[in-house]
């Protein structure tokens, strides 16, 4: 995809970024997708089905990082903070 402009390569980054985290969003308050309410569940009525998504999406995450790293589509070495350093 080739632009004419900065403006307009930065306009649909923008729209993209909003679309993607809107979705993102609907999806999550239709999940009930909640980090508080999630150890809520655990702790007050013993229910780990929440958490268990939680850790379904840290996973997926942890994996995703690892094959886009191992792909070289994905540099960490240079991250702040440094995830690999002495």
């Amino acid at each position: 995809m080739s632009f004419n402009s900065f403006a307009q390569a930065q306009s649909v980054l923008l729209w993209v970024t909003f679309g993607i985290a809107f979705i993102l969003g609907a999806v999550a308050n239709k999940t009930n997708f909640c980090t508080m309410g999630a150890v809520s569940d655990w702790v007050n009525m013993g229910d780990t089905g929440r958490l268990r998504a939680w850790f379904l999406a840290i996973a997926v995450a942890m994996i995703g990082v690892v094959v886009l790293e191992y792909l070289g589509k994905l540099s960490l070495d240079a991250s702040f903070p440094p995830y690999r350093g002495g």
